[in-house]
């Protein structure tokens, strides 16, 4: 089973989840949901699935700030959802099943759904990336001064060479 998890429940817990709703409805992970996208929703559970095929989608809240675990109730209707949404892979319409909220789901006792870990932010050393800049910069004018240095020298030999030939014919018109 693939898991696209984007919320910030942590994926090896929501596995382990789908795989006691798979083993409860007596289901393999071929037969029925074989991508289940979960994705943050704003304040509640819900669920999309396509009927007789392999996917699911899921929203469920992101923890709040210091929550250790899914709450028991949050968790028992994440996993009610679910299992609505594998009957829909196994083909059923919702006439053909009971509601979402009768589902049992005593399989959920032991389980838990921990936040992911917080990341540590990199501190970027501001100091350090503008003094690389700095330098590249430098030397970025200093080839350009190197350039331009031989284009003068360059042209200024141009302009010695007119200013004696014209001094040359000068002279050359002074003499009789």
């Amino acid at each position: 089973m693939k898991i696209e998890n984007t919320t910030k429940w942590r994926t090896a817990d929501l596995r382990k989840v789908f795989k006691a709703a798979l083993k409860a409805e007596g289901l393999t992970e071929r037969e029925a949901a074989r991508y289940v996208d979960v994705a943050p929703g704003r304040w509640r559970v819900r669920g999309c699935a396509t009927l007789t095929g392999t996917w699911v989608r899921m929203t469920v809240p992101n923890p709040k700030p210091g929550q250790e675990c899914m709450p028991a109730e949050l968790l028992d209707k994440f996993a009610r959802v679910f299992v609505h949404e594998i009957g829909h892979n196994a083909g059923l319409a919702h006439e053909d099943m009971m509601e979402w909220w009768e589902i049992p789901v005593p399989w959920t006792v032991g389980l838990e759904v921990r936040p992911k870990e917080a990341k540590p932010e990199k501190k970027r050393d501001l100091q350090a990336e503008r003094r690389a800049k700095a330098e590249k910069k430098l030397a970025e004018w200093e080839a350009k001064q190197k350039r331009a240095a031989k284009r003068v020298k360059y042209w200024r030999s141009k302009v010695r060479y007119y200013e004696r030939a014209a001094q040359k014919k000068a002279a050359l018109k002074g003499q009789p």
